[in-house]
């Protein structure tokens, strides 16, 4: 996601994950969007369920950023869902992953 506007719900292209045993997904936003991120996973390219971090990394009405660690991801692909309940702003998210070898 490169400066995706946030004045409605958005979605990022799906990542391919399927080798990879550690994800880090950067996200950084401007303006005063409110409302929930979600990281979704899928196995079959059609069904996408959101991953349960504990808690849900929102926006708060105020420009900021929120990084989110996952090892260990048993999906073929992730993506970003960000539901928007108000406001407006930009959203920009970075995906780097690493494989461990073997």
């Amino acid at each position: 996601m490169d400066a995706v506007p946030m004045a409605a719900d958005a979605t990022s292209n799906a990542v391919d994950v399927k080798y990879s045993d550690n994800v880090g997904i950067q996200l950084v936003w401007t303006g005063t969007p409110v409302g929930n991120f979600y990281v979704q996973g899928t196995i079959d390219d059609t069904t996408w369920t959101a991953l349960d971090f504990g808690s849900i990394p929102t926006s708060g009405g105020a420009a900021g950023d929120h990084l989110l660690n996952m090892n260990n991801l048993p999906y073929r692909k992730i993506r970003v869902f960000f539901d928007r309940t108000s406001g407006t702003g930009a959203l920009t998210a970075w995906v780097m992953a690493k494989t461990l070898g073997g």
